[in-house]
């Protein structure tokens, strides 16, 4: 949860993934590419199904963004 939330996240399944590779500084972009080798899955759908996930993440507080 962060620090400013009103709720805790709930993550399952391959957001708990996402989670764990965001221990260290990568780009969606990143993200994207290791979720297609790890899931041997079609980066589009891939690319499609993180933006929002990692938008949300953004928006409750719990990622930061690099400038």
């Amino acid at each position: 949860m962060a620090p400013t939330a009103a709720r805790p996240v709930t993550l399952r399944g391959t957001a708990v993934d996402v989670w764990d590779f965001f221990a260290a500084p990568h780009t969606e972009s990143e993200l994207v590419d290791w979720l297609v080798d790890r899931y041997d899955a079609d980066r589009s759908v891939i690319a499609q199904d993180v933006e929002p996930a990692v938008a949300e993440l953004l928006a409750e507080g719990l990622l930061g963004s690099a400038s």
